[in-house]
């Protein structure tokens, strides 16, 4: 082989060579923007997942206040359910008595008789008015 065939092979190499750098030098630029993609994408699913976390956290929290409030409530009612109903009772008993002591026999007769003249009132005026 001559000189000038190995510097002809030699620059058919150099070529190739640069060709494949060329090449290799796409191939990084396309991965780097395939990483910065994926980059951003992990810090908006960290974004997610954090505020996801977050809003969890809220809602377990206004959870447990909720059955706190509740359980407090319950306490609450069954202490007082036996002063309540107690109470329910003697005020029942005081009316009932009130009224037992207000309402005579006398008024009963009374109101009674009234309402027997009122009824006796409208059959009259039932009888006179026209038939149409």
């Amino acid at each position: 082989m001559s000189t000038l065939e190995k510097v002809q092979l030699l620059e058919e190499r150099i070529r190739k060579a640069i060709h494949f750098i060329e090449k290799l030098k796409a191939e990084n630029a396309t991965l780097s923007d395939e990483v910065e993609l994926l980059r951003m994408h992990n810090e908006e699913l960290k974004s997610y997942s954090s505020d996801y976390s977050k809003t969890n956290r809220l809602i377990e929290e206004g959870i447990t206040s909720a059955l706190d409030q509740l359980e407090q409530l319950e306490e609450l009612s069954v202490q007082s359910e036996a002063p309540v109903s107690e109470a329910i009772d003697d005020l029942a008993a005081e009316v009932d008595q009130e009224d037992e002591e207000s309402f005579t026999f006398e008024e009963a007769v009374e109101e009674s008789d009234e309402e027997a003249e009122e009824k006796r009132s409208q059959a009259l005026q039932d009888e006179d008015a026209p038939l149409y």
